[in-house]
């Protein structure tokens, strides 16, 4: 199982929707929609608070001490160029 549908059951059992999850974590709706669906990784400041507020292990993450940008890469959707 990925970790976008983990994030989405684990979301769902907290009983959080997608904008009250947002909220806490400081994202909008719509970037918890695109991590959920395995569009986009969150970097690895996100998923940290993404982790907390759920208090589970969803997302590892690690920070590149020498570079500490993290570039979110877009996923290709099956299909679509």
């Amino acid at each position: 199982m990925n970790e976008g549908r983990k994030f989405k059951i684990a979301r769902t059992v907290a009983g959080l929707r997608q904008h009250e999850i947002a909220r806490r974590v400081g994202l909008s709706q719509a970037m918890i929609s695109l991590i959920e669906n395995n569009i986009i990784e969150p970097t690895p400041d996100q998923a940290r608070r993404i982790n907390e507020v759920l208090n589970e292990n969803i997302f590892e993450y690690e920070v590149n001490r020498k570079n500490r940008k993290h570039h979110r890469r877009m996923k290709m959707k099956r299909g679509k160029e």
